[in-house]
């Protein structure tokens, strides 16, 4: 069970719940802002993946993206 969870077991007051939540969220900024390696967004693994299926064809420079994963 995650944190908010525990807290509305035990009873926590809404404010708790929204400052918890709050947290969670800059915590969630935070990380992405000091990661030390570039993340591939999503859209381009999916366009990565359709393009493996044979659904659609996908840019060179995105596909590159992926492979140096």
């Amino acid at each position: 069970m995650d944190l908010e969870g525990r807290a509305r077991t035990e009873g926590a007051s809404d404010l708790t719940l929204r400052k918890i939540a709050e947290i969670r969220f800059l915590t969630g900024i935070l990380r992405e802002a000091v990661r030390p390696y570039r993340t591939v967004p999503l859209r381009t693994i999916l366009r990565v993946r359709e393009r493996r299926n044979g659904r659609t064809v996908v840019r060179a420079p995105e596909a590159a993206e992926i492979e140096d994963c």
